[in-house]
């Protein structure tokens, strides 16, 4: 069976908080600082440095956060960890069944940030989760998070896949097949039953750019059931862009 382990990894946390102010994210540098509650002006000094020049400016802020919550982060991670539990298995196995794709892993891990709301992995076995979020409510953006992971997984290894997109390409459908299986499937909807039905599948999020496939997509995917099959779409359309 698949798990995902809930941690604290401040030297990842640290890392990761460099990485994203320094690349082209999709949400905007604007955008991705003010989800990570920094001024706009540092986050643009940052991204204008050195990756050593990074560290060092980023590292008395995360160590700051970090002080200023001392053992309560350990707590949280706990109660992160014991409200996953719950759903746990049913996720990862309605995941793999729906996709027919395995997962890559046995086992992930999700950082407990002090400062990002939110982040995906591509390549690895790891996501991140700000550590501010009700221990149920946190359950859906987890879940969307190893979706994301998940589909990169399929176009990183399934020969079937591989090389038929870039990555910024596969990010589009990676991030929309996150919110179809976390919004549109009543097995997995019953999972965090609490969150309102016009919630569930929602356009209004950190990338606009987005929405006009999201919508387009959705469509495909409550047609099809073969999720290869709404892949195969899925490329076809992010290629027409």
């Amino acid at each position: 069976m698949i798990n995902l382990i809930f941690a604290i990894d401040k030297k990842f946390d640290l890392m990761m908080t460099r990485v994203i102010l320094q690349i082209n994210d999709p949400a905007g540098l604007a955008s991705r600082a003010d989800s990570m509650g920094l001024e706009l002006s540092f986050a643009e000094k940052v991204n204008k440095s050195t990756p050593e020049e990074a560290l060092k400016l980023i590292e008395s802020v995360i160590n700051q956060k970090y002080e200023a919550l001392g053992d309560k982060l350990e707590t949280i991670c706990r109660w992160y960890q014991k409200s996953w539990d719950e759903i746990n298995d049913q996720f990862f196995s309605f995941v793999a069944l729906k996709t027919k794709h395995e997962w890559q892993f046995s086992e992930y891990f999700c950082v407990v940030s002090v400062i990002h709301p939110g982040l995906s992995n591509w390549t690895s076995n790891k996501i991140v989760r700000i550590w501010s979020e009700n221990p149920f409510d946190m359950r859906k953006i987890t879940a969307h998070e190893m979706i994301v992971a998940h589909i990169f997984s399929i176009f990183h290894n399934d020969p079937k896949y591989q090389g038929k997109l870039e990555d910024m390409q596969i990010w589009k459908i990676a991030e929309i097949a996150g919110w179809c299986l976390t919004g549109l499937e009543s097995d997995i909807i019953k999972l965090w039953p609490w969150i309102p039905k016009e919630k569930l599948f929602y356009t209004n999020h950190n990338y606009p750019q987005l929405v006009s496939l999201q919508l387009k997509l959705k469509e495909v995917y409550l047609k099809e059931k073969d999720f290869d099959k709404f892949l195969d779409i899925a490329i076809n359309e992010v290629k027409k862009e």
